[in-house]
């Protein structure tokens, strides 16, 4: 008879994430990723192949989940400038701490080298400038002056993340809204 899944393969892959992302995805082991996901890494083996397939999978989940939160519509509301800066600061929120953060910088240096992944991440980066632009337009820029100023506002962003990893005050979250309404406020006097 076989056996029961408690945990779909969906579930493990978000629960292993994490672990992934702080223990990096040349140390990790299936013994750890399975102590975190309450399974065997023989149990880990039988349904994901290896631990190479295993940590693919569990990439790929994310980067499905951040391209289906892309491709919704930017959040609209009275305050079109708090809007896009509460957008662009939830996109962050995985990242809850400076491992995580750490984690995903190896991740990203790691797809950078691979042609397929960053050909997903690029896209991925033109799909927040198209949003980006929406949302600035939707503060009141000029279509054309919008786009141009899309890749200034998705700099910052990065910025941001980058000088929280350094500063660490407060939520990355926080810190990126913060700094990005800063930013807004500049954009839409000018």
């Amino acid at each position: 008879m076989p056996r029961i899944k408690h945990k779909t393969d969906e579930e493990v892959l978000d629960e292993v994430l994490p672990a992934i992302l702080v223990a990096g995805v040349d140390r990790i082991t299936l013994r750890e990723m399975g102590a975190v996901a309450g399974l065997s890494a023989s149990t880990l083996l039988q349904r994901f192949g290896s631990r190479i397939e295993l940590i693919e999978a569990a990439l790929d989940r994310s980067t499905d989940r951040l391209e289906r939160e892309l491709a919704e519509a930017l959040p609209t509301g009275p305050d079109p400038r708090e809007a896009l800066a509460r957008w662009l600061a939830d996109l962050t929120g995985p990242l809850a701490n400076r491992e995580l953060l750490v984690g995903s910088f190896q991740v990203l240096a790691r797809d950078i080298l691979i042609e397929a992944r960053n050909r997903r991440a690029r896209h991925h980066l033109d799909l927040v400038r198209r949003r980006i632009s929406a949302g600035l337009a939707a503060m009141g820029l000029a279509p054309a002056t919008a786009a141009r100023r899309a890749s200034l506002v998705e700099a910052h962003w990065h910025g941001l993340v980058i000088q929280w990893a350094v500063h660490g005050q407060g939520t990355l979250a926080d810190w990126v809204h913060g700094g990005l309404l800063v930013l807004l406020d500049q954009l839409g006097h000018d």
